[in-house]
């Protein structure tokens, strides 16, 4: 649909479904550019693009499984949020596309970038998954152990800070629910006792810092499990290089009590 310019009273036509299947979100990469995705009764989805506002469509994108919500990076990635944990992406703006997988089966209806590197996606069963490196590998989270709605939508600003919606129920992406979206996907247990485990890409450097800014010690090239049992209890910021342009940080709180 387009409107047209009376506020929205009237509006032309611009796609139709004659087979019964739906339409997803459209998604506007700029003010000419959008994407829809149209799923169909036959199991084929097609992802439709067009640059001239609505006025005409092409097909650009076909998978046997459905394709849902549709969204782009800043650096212009467009990433697509699909059935069977699966991410399509196109790095041309449509012109060619490339699966991803998260490497689960649970279905993604929403999909959400905060940088060029890191994302979020969210499906059925309450779960979202993060991706630090472009889509390349991902790191499933529980949003909520008590709730097993699927995730239906994530409105993401930065890693810290968004809403996670789901049938019925609303999350914060920040405090207090924070510990839920982003402490595992870093550094568990938070707190600990000296044992820390860092899932996902492996690093290649790390470098933990007390709360003065001071270097505590550093690891090149570490396992996935460190040992901090050396040092006196508090809270520590370690930093997480695994590559030039993939670097977090994490606030750990040692703790000596039983």
């Amino acid at each position: 649909m387009r409107t047209k310019p009376n506020s929205g009273q009237d509006y032309d036509t611009l796609l139709v479904d004659t087979s019964g299947g739906r339409f997803g979100t459209m998604h506007y990469f700029n003010g000419d550019t959008a994407f829809i995705a149209h799923n169909t009764p036959s199991g084929v989805s097609y992802v439709y693009k067009t640059i001239d506002n609505g006025l005409n469509w092409s097909t650009v994108d076909s998978a046997a499984y459905p394709i849902n919500e549709i969204t782009h990076s800043p650096c212009g990635r467009i990433y697509a949020a699909c059935g069977s944990g699966r991410v399509r992406a196109s790095n041309d703006l449509g012109a060619s596309w490339y699966e991803l997988s998260t490497g689960s089966s649970v279905h993604l209806y929403s999909i959400s970038f905060v940088n060029d590197f890191t994302g979020f996606a969210g499906g059925a069963g309450s779960t979202v998954f993060r991706t630090s490196d472009r889509g390349i590998s991902w790191t499933r989270m529980q949003v909520s152990d008590e709730i097993l709605a699927p995730i239906t939508k994530l409105h993401l600003t930065s890693e810290t800070t968004g809403v996670v919606c789901g049938s019925g129920c609303i999350w914060s992406a920040g405090p207090p629910h924070l510990p839920y979206i982003l402490p595992p996907a870093l550094a568990f247990p938070n707190p600990t006792k000296g044992e820390l485990t860092l899932p996902g890409k492996p690093a290649q450097l790390l470098e933990l810092y007390d709360m003065q800014g001071r270097l505590c010690r550093t690891w090149e090239n570490p396992p996935q499990e460190i040992d901090l049992s050396d040092f006196t209890h508090g809270i520590y910021l370690l930093r997480i290089v695994r590559s030039e342009h993939d670097v977090e940080k994490v606030r750990v709180m040692l703790s000596r009590e039983e």
